[in-house]
């Protein structure tokens, strides 16, 4: 499967909205797979009439593509509730580390009640920045890996070293 930026506009989702807005007869779309992946990825800006228009040149049922844009919006409702809580677990771990480092302040240095305190903020903090690296690997738009896992297909795996990952 080729990515969304490469799809032509003559053979996708995007030629069906140029005819629709022109008045011009719908002729179906060429590459359905591919319009329906667009459409999905931007699912957030589809409005009802867009789908039942666009519905039939992609040879999907209005009820169909209604339901599966309604279970991404799901999944997507239940990802912000996600990424909120972790947002509020980021926040928390913040503070707990800003708390032991005054109580670590304000003890004296070579008290064996220093080191705990000094364990624990170590501790606290690498807690924070793990939460911190949980919370900025989380994508928060629909990725293309996103729609093929809710589609169910499988992409190509790109190793590191080929030359699509140096153009990037």
């Amino acid at each position: 499967m080729r990515k969304i930026s490469e799809i032509r506009p003559d053979t996708s989702l995007l030629s069906v909205v140029a005819c629709l807005e022109s008045g011009k007869t719908v002729k179906p779309v060429s590459k359905p797979q591919e319009a329906l992946t667009l459409l999905l990825k931007f699912y957030l800006f589809v409005s009802d009439d867009f789908i039942t228009r666009v519905a039939s040149a992609m040879g999907v049922s209005v009820e169909k593509l209604t339901t599966m844009l309604d279970k991404l919006y799901e999944l997507r409702v239940k990802r912000q509730e996600e990424l909120r809580q972790l947002k509020g677990q980021l926040h928390v771990q913040y503070y707990r580390c800003v708390a032991y480092q005054k109580q670590l302040e304000a003890l004296p240095t070579g008290v064996a009640q220093w080191e705990i305190m000094r364990d624990r903020l170590e501790r606290a903090h690498s807690h924070y920045n793990n939460i911190r690296q949980r919370f900025a690997d989380i994508k928060q738009t629909t990725s293309q890996q996103y729609i093929a896992e809710f589609m169910d297909i499988q992409l190509p795996n790109i190793p590191v070293s080929s030359p699509l990952s140096e153009a990037q």
